[in-house]
């Protein structure tokens, strides 16, 4: 066994069902919650085809996988050059292409794929992208006015919290009682007291 890659060891998992691989493929699964697999979809990163999601078809070896998708002739593509996502379609090793894209559009991938964090982030990067440098001004100073904002929010609440605690405190010394003796802090975060 040369390579200690994922996939070699799904490959290894596969094949043989000796408990030394059995072993270390779920303490695998136990460190990685996505792992390569045949349906899992991909989001292409590098290469000529960057920016568009594709499938794992098969696995070709411990660098490189086959892959399919709408909008994508099938291709291998290295592992380095792809990111995978929480998403699998069912589909087997030999499906064809109108297989491959009748299972994505039951699964609504397209649709998932928009409200992942990847998909925003990528998104907003493509507008931010695109803006003059007046829109970039213009967002610096809606930025501004939101960050005055909410320092001024901050501050109040700031004051008022530093007015109940020594309103609590006040409450106290009227009692007359030491501390920790008939008081109990109802709850560590607020300042309720309960007399024993």
């Amino acid at each position: 066994m040369k390579t200690f890659r994922v996939c070699a060891f799904i490959e290894i998992y596969n094949r043989s069902r000796h408990p030394r691989y059995v072993l270390k493929f779920k303490m695998l699964a136990g460190i990685f919650d996505v792992l390569v697999q045949i349906g899992r979809v991909i989001y292409i990163a590098r290469g000529r085809e960057r920016g568009k999601l594709a499938v794992i078809v098969n696995v070709v070896d411990g660098n490189r996988a086959l892959v399919d998708g709408p909008g994508l002739k099938r291709q291998m593509i290295n592992f380095k050059n792809m990111l995978l996502t929480k998403m699998t379609l069912k589909i087997t090793h030999y499906d064809k292409t109108k297989a491959i894209i009748a299972a994505w559009e039951k699964a609504n991938i397209n649709e998932l794929w928009s409200k992942t964090k990847l998909a925003q982030s990528r998104r907003r990067r493509a507008l931010r992208a695109k803006m003059s440098d007046f829109d970039r001004f213009k967002l610096m100073k809606a930025k501004q006015a939101r960050n005055r904002i909410l320092k001024r929010e901050f501050e109040r609440v700031k004051i008022l919290h530093k007015r109940a605690e020594k309103k609590a405190k006040q409450s106290i010394n009227k009692l007359n009682l030491k501390p920790n003796e008939g008081v109990k802090l109802c709850n560590q975060n607020s300042f309720m007291f309960q007399v024993t």
